[in-house]
């Protein structure tokens, strides 16, 4: 509601194609998008896109940044064929204006590689995951906040595939790069804590997936968190 509020304003005292106006929708877009709101989301975002095309051409960077929202937006929707071609053009950009160890640079191919997870290009996702975990953790380990992030993508990816010991390997990463910079009662945490549990259970080790379930319920239950529910189960 204060972003429409801000956008009504700003168009009635700047103009609509003032760049604030633009920000400001831009802004919403990711809150929409945050809020599965897709189909607005996507028109918002494909409108500044447009905008910033005319008033500023391929190359400048607010239209990589545009397009990288609208790449994000596409992925959130499931809708890899277009976020994969999006990101590829990113990626391109940043290449010739980012250092290739740039935290921006890393998080594209990150986002990359889970678009072509979801189009079920599996070894192309997993090899880019696997760069990008190396280039983070010797750039800026785990206190980075966005090195769990890309961590636990390539622990469900393995997870996916039954290869059940590295993805172990990889979820303890997980947890503890969330717990040491979110706390162990972030959402972050649990949920890593729940992916762990889950796949302890599945391969085998039910002492320990149980030992971990159970802490994680009690940590859930009083605030009604899903994932009490889904622990106790």
């Amino acid at each position: 509601a204060t972003y429409r509020r801000v956008i009504s304003e700003r168009e009635r005292i700047l103009g609509d194609q003032h760049p604030s106006v633009w920000d400001s929708k831009q802004n919403l877009a990711v809150l929409l998008t945050e809020l599965d709101q897709f189909d607005e989301a996507t028109m918002l975002l494909e409108e500044a896109m447009n905008h910033s095309l005319q008033i500023r051409g391929d190359n400048d960077p607010i239209t990589i940044a545009i397009t990288n929202n609208l790449a994000v937006l596409a992925i959130a929707a499931g809708d890899y064929p277009r976020s994969t071609p999006l990101l590829v053009s990113v990626a391109h950009w940043q290449q010739k204006h980012r250092s290739s160890v740039h935290i921006d640079v890393l998080l594209t191919k990150n986002n990359l590689a889970r678009s072509l997870e979801g189009e079920g290009k599996l070894s192309a996702a997993e090899a880019i995951y696997r760069q990008v975990i190396k280039e983070i953790m010797a750039e800026y380990g785990t206190s980075h906040p966005k090195t769990p992030d890309i961590v636990i993508n390539l622990a469900g990816l393995l997870d996916d595939q039954h290869q059940y010991d590295e993805a172990i390997y990889y979820y303890r990463l997980a947890v503890d790069g969330y717990s040491k910079n979110f706390g162990l009662y972030d959402y972050r945490t649990l949920n890593a804590h729940q992916m762990l549990g889950v796949c302890l259970r599945e391969s085998g080790k039910l002492d320990e997936a149980v030992d971990i379930l159970s802490r994680l319920q009690k940590y859930c239950e009083d605030g009604s968190n899903r994932l009490a529910a889904v622990s106790s189960a």
